[in-house]
């Protein structure tokens, strides 16, 4: 069946009209509370979903990080509610948090809100051109992930023509040293970081069986480094496969990689030309803009 939230443990391979229900089915009722025509507006919306909007509009307004307690001074807000809503969007996706600088900083995810506005210009159209063009090209699942902590987050999903094809969704999270998105993002990384890393994500592991030794994580990002591109067989979802490159100087945005996703029996008899054709769009990517 398919994943319905980004709790569920992975993707899974069906066919279009298996995905077509899925997309379908109902997702449970949001219940609001109606107010007399004469309430002023801010008092007949839904406080949280108001501020997130403010909090993102602030952010277009001023154009670079913030911290908690500019939000909250400049929205009027208390500072321990600025700090708990800035909290869940990190980890949601939206925001990205500096501890270093204790600032954040809106993600792709928010700039990729808007791209079905057709014949808009968005920040995002080269990255979204970019996905359309491999996705034509290939037929296959294109995804874009970014790291976000110890995790890579699917911000975005084309999915595939095929009949029978792999199939995520946005918003999905997976463990970044067992995804080929988050092992190419590792490869950029010291040796030591990766290390770092790695030991965190084992030591979170509920199910010892995802739990990965470094010899084994560390052969993949040397292959990774040697090839230029990362690839997962059946890692995270049985059967299903993915060949993933990063894409360079998205800098303050969180890193992001690119993937190309399908069953293993399609994928892996032409890895080395959908790796090449994954380098090339990329290239032209950074010479377009």
């Amino acid at each position: 069946m398919a994943l319905r939230s980004d709790r569920a443990p992975s993707g899974v391979l069906m066919s279009r009209q298996q995905a077509r229900r899925a997309r379908q089915e109902p997702r449970g009722p949001i219940a609001l509370t109606e107010a007399s025509p004469g309430t002023p507006l801010a008092e007949r919306t839904v406080k949280s979903a108001r501020r997130v909007l403010e909090v993102l509009e602030l952010f277009a307004e001023r154009r670079g990080p913030l911290t908690v307690g500019e939000v909250a001074a400049a929205l009027a807000y208390p500072q321990s509610s600025a700090s708990v809503l800035l909290q869940s969007l990190v980890a949601l996706g939206y925001l990205v948090h500096d501890r270093g600088q204790r600032t954040f900083l809106p993600t792709l995810r928010v700039a990729f809100l808007g791209d079905w506005l057709e014949g808009k210009e968005v920040a995002t159209d080269a990255i979204a051109r970019l996905m359309r063009r491999l996705h034509g090209a290939t037929g296959e699942t294109i995804i874009l992930g970014q790291r976000q902590g110890v995790h890579v987050l699917y911000i975005r999903i084309l999915e595939a023509a095929n009949p029978v094809r792999f199939v995520l969704h946005r918003g999905m999270r997976r463990p970044i040293h067992q995804a080929a998105t988050g092992v190419a993002l590792l490869a950029g990384l010291p040796d030591r970081e990766i290390l770092a890393i790695l030991r965190r994500c084992n030591a979170e592991a509920r199910d010892p069986a995802q739990r990965v030794k470094a010899a084994v994580l560390m052969a993949g990002i040397a292959q990774c480094r040697r090839d230029g591109y990362a690839m997962s067989e059946g890692s995270v979802t049985p059967g299903a496969g993915v060949i993933a490159m990063a894409l360079p100087g998205l800098e303050p945005v969180p890193a992001t990689a690119l993937g190309i996703g399908a069953p293993v029996e399609r994928l892996k008899p032409h890895a080395d030309a959908i790796a090449a054709r994954l380098r090339a769009e990329i290239a032209r990517w950074q010479v377009e803009g």
